[in-house]
């Protein structure tokens, strides 16, 4: 079985993501974003799978709505795969900082999953939004009912997110769980559930989100059965 037992955060100590820095000063002209993508089946042992890397090299921070499609190893598309970007880069809820670079996890399903040797994006629009200058990822830990941590393979009531960026943030949580996939074949998120709604954390504080009981639920029959992932992702 594959755990999936690393933060976001621990993906860009690993160098999946590039570090950021901050908005261009007031009156000077922003720059359009010119976007580049880089699909990861297979991030290796506790590392999330089927990730989408997302720079852009604007001056401003966007919320982009993607086309995704999956292609073969040949580079013909499989329109029989349907791809969802779990963390909402297709929908214009993933929120890309100002220069600073994020991750989607691919949901890919239909026929011939298993033929899919990349995922491609084009952008059907980049909308700017407001967003902090963003320098670490928010950390999340998962709370039982008597507020202490534990891990996320555990049944969990709340989730605390904390931010030791300089100005307050807004994220919002899903839960993921993960298929065991037979060897030679590459992990899915088999099932995603958003956790409450958009989290504002303050600026060096942290903010702690209680989970509705249906929620809690899922989280109780999943726990220590397959594995999951808990995460927060930038959003307005």
């Amino acid at each position: 079985m594959r755990a999936t037992r690393r933060t976001l955060a621990a993906l860009l100590l690993a160098g999946l993501l590039p570090g950021g820095c901050g908005l261009v000063p007031t009156g000077r002209r922003s720059q359009p974003p010119v976007f580049s993508f880089a699909y990861t089946p297979d991030s290796g042992d506790g590392y999330m799978n089927q990730l989408l890397q997302i720079t852009h090299s604007g001056s401003r921070s966007v919320a982009p709505v993607l086309k995704l499609y999956a292609v073969d190893s040949s580079g013909a598309p499989l329109p029989e795969v349907a791809v969802t970007g779990v963390f909402g880069s297709d929908r214009g809820e993933l929120v890309v900082p100002a220069g600073y670079g994020v991750v989607d996890v691919m949901q890919l399903t239909g026929e011939h999953v298993n033929r899919v040797a990349d995922v491609r994006a084009s952008v059907l629009r980049a909308p700017v939004v407001e967003y902090p200058t963003i320098t670490t990822e928010p950390v999340v830990t998962p709370l039982d009912s008597t507020g202490v941590a534990v891990t996320r393979n555990d049944v969990f009531t709340r989730i605390r997110v904390s931010s030791d960026n300089d100005a307050p943030i807004t994220v919002r949580l899903i839960y993921i769980t993960w298929n065991v996939p037979p060897e030679g074949q590459t992990q899915q998120a088999e099932r995603t559930e958003p956790v409450g709604d958009l989290v504002t954390v303050p600026a060096h504080g942290q903010t702690d989100v209680k989970i509705a009981a249906d929620d809690v639920a899922v989280i109780r029959r999943t726990s220590g059965t397959a594995p999951t992932s808990i995460k927060a992702y930038f959003s307005k």
